[in-house]
């Protein structure tokens, strides 16, 4: 029997412009999922750091032309108990090099603009399948004016 393993890495990058300057900030994030239900899933093999099983699923069924397959076309980050959802204005790309390549997701063409709000999550996720979603990751970022976007990296190799 043949086995390949494939390791998938995550990063997040998140993007504040400020209102009155324009200026862009750059913040670096490492995905977690701190959650007690999280932690008893990836003990038993169900979840893997930031990405879900459901996530696991769709990329294996987007690899093997299985439908129906859900790809990654919508951002949405919790704050509150409301979620900021963002389902257009998403772009992707695949930059290839050395032994893998990355899947790039970023919602910069549509922002999240909610001021003086706590955002703790961030979800990618397909817009026609919205009670699924590909990952989950924990982030802290409140803004007083202005807006912020995330680069979400999937790294294959």
């Amino acid at each position: 029997m043949l086995e390949e393993k494939v390791k998938i890495k995550e990063e997040v990058d998140i993007f504040v412009r400020d209102a009155k300057t324009g200026k862009v900030k750059k913040i670096r994030l490492r995905p977690t999922r701190s959650s007690i239900l999280h932690k008893l899933k990836k003990l038993l093999g169900l979840e893997h750091d930031s990405i879900t099983s459901y996530g696991y699923q769709q990329m294996a069924k987007l690899l093997g032309g299985i439908s129906p397959a859900y790809m990654i076309d919508a951002m949405k980050a919790k704050f509150d108990t409301s979620w900021d959802v963002k389902t257009s204005g998403i772009s992707r790309s695949v930059i290839t090099g050395g032994s893998g390549a990355t899947l790039i997701v970023d919602n910069s063409l549509n922002p999240f603009t909610q001021t003086g709000v706590d955002y703790t999550e961030l979800r990618c996720f397909n817009h026609s399948d919205s009670s699924n979603y590909h990952n989950a990751i924990g982030i802290q970022i409140k803004i007083s004016e202005g807006e912020w976007w995330a680069e979400v990296r999937f790294i294959f190799s």
